[in-house]
């Protein structure tokens, strides 16, 4: 259980990557996973960048807002 609670923040790495780089994958598990994590992303990056917006923090709101475009555009 615990091996699989490690895994888990690298999968959604990979995935949210390949989301990106517009990757075709296969399999019904690897798919489902992959709409779950993009549709959580992009909503939990506005978050973040709502969050760093509201405290002023220029430079890592250019950051998030960089990172929102590129889930929402997969760029």
């Amino acid at each position: 259980m615990l091996m699989l609670l490690l895994l888990l923040p690298v999968q959604v790495n990979v995935l949210l990557q390949a989301y990106i780089s517009q990757l075709k994958l296969e399999g019904f598990a690897l798919v489902s996973d992959m709409v779950y994590i993009t549709q959580s992303a992009a909503r939990l990056m506005r978050a973040v960048f709502e969050i760093v917006l509201h405290r002023e923090w220029a430079q890592l709101a250019d950051k998030t807002l960089a990172l929102c475009k590129m889930i929402d555009r997969r760029m």
